[in-house]
């Protein structure tokens, strides 16, 4: 997530990031990878918050962590998308599929162990 979120910001995009409250692991207002790479992120308490705080000029949206949120986090998603946002999304691999069946395409990354 954290890759093509920067990859857009060198792109020259608008990114925004968002995380649940429920995650503060490493920080609360970052998403950090386990190799200590980080990103600014908003944290929120649930998906449709995330429609609330998006700023209007943000050209790509990245949303952490998603199988902490509720399950509308697929019409979240979609609404996104439909605005003409790109939208980046990380979930564990094994709710990803049942998360987000509906979206298309999705890329699955695997981590190094």
């Amino acid at each position: 997530l954290i890759r093509r979120l920067r990859r857009a910001v060198y792109a020259r995009k608008t990114v925004e990031v968002f995380k649940p409250t429920i995650d503060d692991r490493y920080a609360e207002r970052a998403i950090v990878s386990h190799s200590e790479q980080a990103l600014q992120a908003l944290p929120v308490a649930n998906s449709t918050e995330i429609l609330e705080r998006v700023k209007e000029d943000t050209e790509v949206v990245g949303i952490d962590e998603a199988q902490f949120f509720t399950g509308n986090i697929v019409p979240v998603v979609q609404k996104l998308a439909d605005q003409g946002r790109r939208v980046v999304v990380a979930a564990l691999d094994q709710d990803l599929l049942s998360i987000l069946p509906t979206v298309i395409p999705i890329s699955l990354l695997s981590v190094p162990k």
